[in-house]
């Protein structure tokens, strides 16, 4: 007997994220909208410092089934009390005529996989078709090297706590370090390279990860804000369809270039 849905993770700083080469339907929630209790325990004598930027959502076979899964697992949870206790109410929605909806295929900094854009153009099309009101858009001054640059400073805070600073931990650091400042194409290496934080990983501060999580603040403002217009905003999440099975940061090709940043938007 199957079950119809799937609880599983998704998380976005970690090495490890969900890939299927034909994805089921999926959901990636609000921060704290659902408890991570239980996804990646702590390493045992270390405090749990992955507290920013992963979630748990549901893989499932629709969306009914999603729903599901979403209420049976979403609310409060007393291992993480920074998980509010907040109501599952359901939108009301509008008729999809009145929708107003944005839309991007590509990066300017990054590139997009040819299938993933004309999976993007179709469905605005068939949109379009339905009198639904599209527009290509971006928002305005939107750095994806800044934001990537902001990711890799706290993905860097958090892991340098989350785990014991020895030999092994060490070793696979700098390994990751090398790999994102070596391969894959010249320009895209630099949206990636985490050597550049080598003198903040081995001088870690508070102040630092403080200054990294108040940048991340105005960003998530802004991006609020610039949203404001619009009821949807459809976009790549990734730059690539799945992949093989490779080290960590290891360079992927995209439309024949080789990229060896994060493959996540």
């Amino acid at each position: 007997m199957g079950c119809p849905c799937i609880p599983t993770l998704t998380q976005r700083v970690q090495p490890g994220t969900y890939r299927s080469p034909k994805p089921p339907q999926k959901l990636k929630p609000t921060d704290r909208r659902i408890s991570t209790a239980g996804q990646i325990p702590e390493v045992p004598g270390m405090p749990l410092s992955i507290r920013q930027m992963m979630t748990v959502g549901c893989f499932a076979r629709s969306l009914e089934d999603i729903r599901l899964c979403f209420s049976l697992i979403a609310g409060a949870d007393r291992r993480r009390p920074d998980v509010p206790p907040i109501p599952l109410d359901r939108p009301s929605g509008k008729p999809l005529q009145d929708l107003k909806i944005a839309w991007s295929d590509e990066w300017p900094e990054v590139p997009v996989a040819s299938e993933i854009r004309a999976a993007m153009e179709s469905i605005v099309q068939t949109l379009s078709e339905a009198g639904v009101q599209t527009e290509r858009w971006l928002p305005k001054d939107f750095d994806l090297s800044k934001i990537l640059n902001l990711y890799g400073r706290i993905s860097m805070y958090l892991t340098i706590y989350a785990q014991p600073q020895d030999r092994y931990n060490l070793r696979r650091s700098l390994e990751l370090i090398f790999r994102t400042a070596t391969q894959g194409d010249k320009e895209l290496r630099k949206l990636g390279d985490f050597s550049r934080f080598l003198p903040e990983i081995l001088n870690p501060s508070l102040k630092g990860y403080f200054e990294a999580l108040t940048q991340r603040d105005r960003f998530t403002a802004d991006m609020d804000e610039a949203l404001e217009p619009w009821d949807v905003w459809l976009c790549p999440v990734a730059a690539t369809a799945a992949f093989t099975h490779r080290p960590a940061w290891s360079a992927v090709d995209v439309n024949g270039r080789s990229w060896g940043g994060d493959k996540e938007a």
